[in-house]
């Protein structure tokens, strides 16, 4: 447990206190692309809120276990949460309703492709606020239910077939009113899994009532499970992730917090495709989300061996594609490029996932 402890300092000490690149409460990430000699700082809300949601589950796990190190955990915890909190404001829109969501860069001042030489400059390609980056801020900061009701009320403006009907996920979920990764009215259609399970944890975890968006989002990410499509088609799963150990490991999130939502046939699923990923020829980052995995959800599993430091500089949670943004079959396919895509790069949310292996290898 002392490695924990000092996994979730060396994640304390990255946080920015707010300089030219990441302001006050951000950890440092950065955009990274095959094509792009150069790095570039990207203070985005995303993998900031990320660690806070991994902290969280940390300390949920040391308080089942009844860790008497609990304590130390929740202050380290709590420094660094006050701290993010700071940084909240500059993602969020307030919209007249009263509707409060949340961006991947920020809002004010508006940000897209931030430090970037080109991208940067075409206001066209900023990109609205999403359900994903909304879902980790009600997960991860408080909120009241009445504002998580109106985020749920926004998916009908903001789902399938409203305005546009979806091209890019397989064509037998075309005709389901499943929500849109984004709420902005000029984007196309698409379907995230990973997102869309962040979006059902925040309904569960608020207690909001289902309602056809929220069905047919259970729907989805149920039939992408039981039908092997995170194996099979990872990036048209989950374009922002695109990664089947990654996708594995939000499933085994949502699940160990809320078992009866996915039902008894998805979770032998998980359990089964997270042990396939261990014994088989699949990279350290994926063996060590698919331990987490099945640790969360209670399951034993050898823990795979890591080169932690690569671990920390190399591993990548999520990506975005050039070509996202636009539809048609060969724009797709080259989206699935990596040489088409940026990667971020988080060292404190690469530390934040090896305090959680080591607390959960803590007999």
């Amino acid at each position: 447990m002392e490695k924990a402890i000092n996994l979730l300092k060396q994640i304390e000490a990255m946080q920015s206190a707010g300089n030219r690149f990441f302001p006050a409460g951000l950890f440092p990430v950065w955009r990274k692309s095959p094509l792009h000699l150069k790095a570039r700082p990207d203070p985005d809300f995303f993998l900031t809120a990320s660690v806070l949601f991994t902290l969280d589950n940390i300390i949920a796990c040391l308080d089942h276990k009844g860790s008497a190190h609990l304590p130390e955990v929740e202050a380290i915890s709590d420094r660094i949460r006050i701290q993010a909190y700071q940084a909240y404001p500059l993602f969020r829109n307030a919209h007249p309703d009263g509707t409060l969501t949340y961006n991947f860069w920020p809002r004010k001042p508006g940000m897209h492709f931030p430090f970037g030489l080109i991208f940067r400059h075409l206001q066209s390609i900023a990109i609205p606020d999403d359900i994903d980056d909304t879902a980790l801020a009600f997960l991860t900061m408080p909120h009241t239910p009445a504002e998580a009701q109106l985020v749920q009320n926004k998916l009908q403006f903001h789902a399938n077939k409203y305005r546009k009907t979806n091209t890019t996920a397989l064509s037998f979920y075309r005709n389901e009113p499943i929500p849109n990764t984004w709420f902005g009215s000029k984007m196309l259609i698409e379907f995230d899994v990973c997102a869309l399970l962040n979006l059902l944890h925040m309904c569960s975890r608020y207690g909001l009532p289902w309602d056809d968006r929220t069905a047919a989002a259970l729907r989805f990410v149920r039939s992408v499970l039981l039908h092997s499509e995170h194996f099979n088609y990872p990036f048209i799963s989950s374009p922002y992730y695109a990664e089947a150990g990654i996708i594995l490991y939000h499933y085994a999130r949502f699940a160990a917090e809320f078992p009866g939502v996915l039902g008894a046939d998805c979770l032998q699923k998980i359990e089964n495709d997270c042990r396939h990923i261990l014994s088989a020829d699949y990279p350290e980052g994926s063996r060590l989300m698919a331990y987490i995995s099945l640790s969360r959800l209670g399951l034993y599993a050898e823990r795979p061996s890591v080169d932690e430091d690569a671990f920390i500089s190399g591993f990548s949670f999520s990506v975005a594609g050039w070509l996202s943004a636009f539809e048609g079959k060969r724009i797709r396919r080259l989206a699935e490029k990596p040489f088409l895509q940026f990667r971020f790069f988080c060292p404190a949310f690469s530390l934040a996932l090896l305090a959680e292996a080591e607390v959960y290898a803590v007999k």
